[in-house]
């Protein structure tokens, strides 16, 4: 899987792309992921997770197990969404769903990567705002399934 930063060649999905990095590569933690054919589960792992710093995208670590392995710690990593054209300058959080008035996040993302296996889980933060929202596509599920639709909503 290939990401991109405006101006340059598709680099490697990375936990981190840092493009102003003073190093050779503006990539950290290669993301590789796995996808199950029979069901479509997917899981994303992140290559060399112990190297992973940047003081605006690494919050730190937490001492809570990895699902997949039981290791720990696993680093602390938000979300961020770079700007994909010259008149969209903004660094920012990747926001669970912006409001309709002006861009305003309502909650964000974090990831947990494990250090040990790479395991990579994403967490939804500051989700006390979220409503149900048709329009906006955001549904409660009960049981896996949309409240009062039936059927899967994935």
């Amino acid at each position: 899987m290939k990401d991109t930063v405006e101006g340059s060649e598709p680099l490697p999905l990375a936990a981190i792309v840092d493009p102003m990095s003073p190093d050779t590569s503006p990539v950290q933690g290669v993301m590789t992921t796995w996808l199950c054919n029979a069901c479509g589960h997917t899981e994303w792992y992140a290559s060399d997770a112990k190297l992973l710093r940047h003081p605006r995208y690494v919050l730190g670590t937490t001492g809570d197990p990895c699902s997949g392995c039981g290791g720990s710690p696993r680093i602390r990593i938000q979300a961020r969404e770079r700007a994909q054209s010259a008149v969209d300058t903004v660094d920012r959080p990747v926001a669970i769903r912006v409001s309709m008035w002006g861009w305003r996040p309502l909650g964000n993302f974090e990831m947990r990567v494990c250090t040990t296996c790479g395991l990579t889980e994403w967490m939804a933060l500051g989700i006390e705002e979220l409503r149900e929202d048709e329009h906006a596509c955001v549904n409660r599920l009960v049981g896996g399934e949309m409240e009062g639709r039936g059927g899967p909503y994935r």
